[in-house]
C-alpha cells in the first residue's frame, strides 16, 4: 500500500479499496484459523473461571483504517489474532439485502465514497465524502396513522433467503475453534430510531405509547427470530446493540427505560439464552443507573464502559463479578493523542480494574471501532498490551 496516506486514501478507486480490505480479511481470518484455539478458556473467563489472562478483541476497525494502512494494519493482527472473534453477515449501516434486490448497495463504495441509500426497513441513509459511518436522513413511518400498513406490509422478513449467509461461511471453519461473536445489527432502540426520527420516537415514548408499544412487539418478535438462526449456525454469543446513553446519562429516565424497554429485552435475551447463545450488550455513553437492570434481563457481557462516562472502578466494584466486561479502550482521545506507551500504561491498568480480580472476565480492545486518525503504533500498542505483551 506504498504511497497511501491519511489526505489520499479517500481517493482510491472502489475496486483498488475493495482489494485492500479482501486482502486484509483473507491474510487475518487465515491467522485466526491457523491460531490455537480459544473458544474453551474464553468461555470460562466470561463466567469468571480463568486464572491466565483476560481474552482479547480487538479487531474492532472501521474501513477507513483497513484501507489507510492495509498490509501493516493486517500484519497486527495475523501476529496477535483476536481471542473472541465478531462475525457480521453484512453491514449494519446498509442492512440485509435479499438476492432479488436490483439496485443492490455496493458496501465499499456506500461508506468510502459521498453515497444515499434505502435500507430493509425502508429507510434512507446517507455518506459523506469526508466522514466515517452514515446516518439516517430520511425515516419510513412519517406518521402513526401508517403504522398498521408498516406492520402488515413492509416489515422485513427475518427469514430472508441469504441473511446470515456470509457470517455462516466465515464462522464454520472456526466452529468450535474460537469464541465467536454474531453482530446483530440493528437493536430495538435503533430499529425503532431507523423506522421514526429519533426526535419523533421521544415524544412517542409519551404521546403514542400503545402504537410503539405495537411496533416493539413485532421488532421484538424479529429479533428473537434472528438470534435463533445465529444459534443455528453456531455462534457462541450475540452482540446486541441500543445506544441509550449519552456522554452525562440516559436517553430516557430509567424509570421509563424499566416500563417500556426492559421486557422486550427480557424476551429476547431468554430465547437468546434457550438456544445457548450469551449476550454482549453494547450501549455508548453513560448507563450506570441501568446496569442492574442489565444483569436482571441476562446480559453476560457489557460493552463498551466508554471511557469519560463510566467509571470503571466504581462499575467494578459495584457489578463486578456477575457481569463480563467488554471494550474501555478510548479510541477519541488515548488513542488518537497518546502515546504507545500511554496506551499499554492505560491497557494494564483497566485489566486489573475490570478483569484480574474477576477471573478474566473482561473481553479487553477499542470502546468502539478504530478509525483513521488513530496512529499506527498506537493499534499495535493496544494489541500487544491486549495480548499481555
Amino acid at each position: 500500500m506504498k504511497g497511501i496516506t491519511m489526505e489520499s486514501y479517500r481517493d482510491l478507486p472502489v475496486a483498488e479499496m475493495e482489494r485492500i480490505i479482501a486482502r486484509f480479511h483473507e491474510r487475518v481470518n487465515a491467522a485466526q484459523r491457523a491460531a490455537p484455539p480459544t473458544r474453551a478458556w474464553v468461555r470460562d473467563a466470561l463466567i469468571h473461571r480463568n486464572g491466565s489472562r483476560c481474552p482479547a478483541r480487538g479487531k474492532r476497525l472501521s474501513l477507513d483504517l483497513i484501507v489507510l494502512h492495509g498490509d501493516a494494519l493486517s500484519d497486527i493482527f495475523c501476529e496477535f489474532p483476536d481471542d473472541a472473534t465478531t462475525f457480521a453477515p453484512y453491514e449494519w449501516m446498509i442492512g440485509y439485502q435479499p438476492p432479488t434486490r436490483k439496485d443492490r448497495v455496493n458496501t465499499v463504495k456506500a461508506l468510502m465514497k459521498e453515497s444515499q441509500w434505502v435500507d430493509e426497513w425502508g429507510a434512507t441513509w446517507a455518506h459523506a465524502s469526508s466522514g466515517v459511518g452514515a446516518i439516517q436522513i430520511e425515516h419510513p413511518l412519517k406518521d402513526w396513522g401508517q403504522l398498521d400498513e408498516y406492520l402488515e406490509r413492509r416489515m422485513p422478513d427475518p427469514h430472508g433467503p441469504g441473511r446470515l449467509d456470509d457470517a455462516a461461511r466465515l464462522l464454520a471453519p472456526l466452529r468450535g475453534h474460537t469464541y465467536s461473536i454474531g453482530l446483530d445489527v440493528l437493536g430495538l432502540l435503533e430499529t425503532l430510531r431507523t423506522i421514526r426520527s429519533m426526535e419523533d420516537l421521544f415524544m412517542d415514548f409519551h404521546s403514542a405509547e400503545a402504537e410503539v408499544r405495537r411496533l416493539m412487539d413485532a421488532i421484538t418478535r424479529f429479533q428473537v427470530t434472528v438470534m435463533q438462526d445465529w444459534a443455528g449456525i453456531g455462534a457462541d454469543c450475540i452482540m446486541f446493540g441500543d445506544d441509550w446513553g449519552m456522554q452525562t446519562g440516559m436517553q430516557i429516565s430509567p424509570v421509563m427505560w424499566r416500563e417500556l424497554i426492559k421486557p422486550c429485552y427480557k424476551t429476547m435475551f431468554d430465547a437468546a439464552h434457550a438456544a445457548g447463545i450469551d449476550i454482549l450488550f453494547h450501549s455508548c455513553g453513560k448507563v450506570d443507573d441501568i446496569v442492574e437492570d442489565f444483569i436482571e434481563v441476562g446480559v453476560d457481557i457489557l460493552d463498551p464502559m466508554q471511557p469519560g462516562c463510566m467509571d470503571p472502578v466504581e462499575i467494578a466494584r459495584r457489578h463486578g463479578g456477575r457481569i463480563s466486561f467488554s471494550g474501555a479502550v478510548d479510541i477519541q482521545g488515548l488513542m488518537v493523542f497518546g502515546t504507545p506507551g500511554q496506551v499499554k500504561d492505560e491497557i494494564r491498568r483497566l485489566l486489573d480494574v475490570l478483569g484480574t480480580p474477576f477471573g478474566g472476565g473482561f473481553l479487553v480492545g477499542p470502546a468502539n471501532s478504530m478509525t483513521p486518525d488513530i496512529p499506527l503504533a498506537n493499534v499495535r500498542a493496544m494489541v500487544e498490551a491486549c495480548h499481555g505483551r
